[in-house]
């Protein structure tokens, strides 16, 4: 076989090799697409995440609180707090766990400092309402045997994600299914 035979025989046969520029732009945009849907789903699944954990955080304080109290057979309390060494009205910035030696109901210099809990999560509200009429805002208190003096509604809410359990007047945790 001559050589220019194997030439024009070698260009009839040649494949293109590599992708157009078209496949590529279009490949790139079914990519961009696919990885939007995926964000969103992705965004979600971590905010139910941290919502799960935040109320896990929060449930294992009030076990913590309620197990110090019959342990040290004392009051033993449970608050918001912002910064570990007093009360605040809401648990959103983080909560503090304490022994109420002067049995006044309230974090003062003179009770003890058992646990305190910071919350960075800036974007996720924590709500605690009482569910005993008069009960006020004040801390939840656990007694020597293990009873709250009051009952309490916890939700936890960030973005779509809402988790709820509720504080019974015998100790108890009821768990809410997860909203999401």
């Amino acid at each position: 076989m001559t050589l220019s035979r194997r030439c024009a025989n070698e260009k009839r046969y040649s494949r293109q090799q590599g992708f157009t520029l078209v496949e590529l732009l279009i490949t790139l945009a079914i990519v961009v697409v696919l990885l939007g849907v995926a964000a969103t789903g992705f965004t979600r699944v971590v905010q139910q995440k941290r919502a799960t954990e935040t109320a896990a955080n929060l449930k294992a304080s009030v076990f913590q609180a309620r197990g110090e109290a019959v342990t040290t057979g004392g009051w033993v309390g449970i608050c918001g707090s912002a910064t570990g060494n007093s009360c605040a009205n809401n648990f959103n910035d983080g909560w503090v766990i304490f022994h109420d030696v002067d049995k006044d109901n309230s974090l003062t210099a003179a009770d003890t400092v058992l646990s305190y809990y910071e919350q960075d999560r800036t974007l996720m509200t924590v709500d605690a309402d009482s569910l005993t009429a008069g009960a006020g805002n004040g801390p939840v208190m656990f007694n020597f045997r293990g009873y709250p003096n009051k009952s309490m509604n916890f939700t936890l809410d960030l973005g779509t994600s809402s988790n709820t359990f509720i504080l019974h007047p015998n100790g108890s945790i009821e768990t809410q299914d997860p909203v999401y």
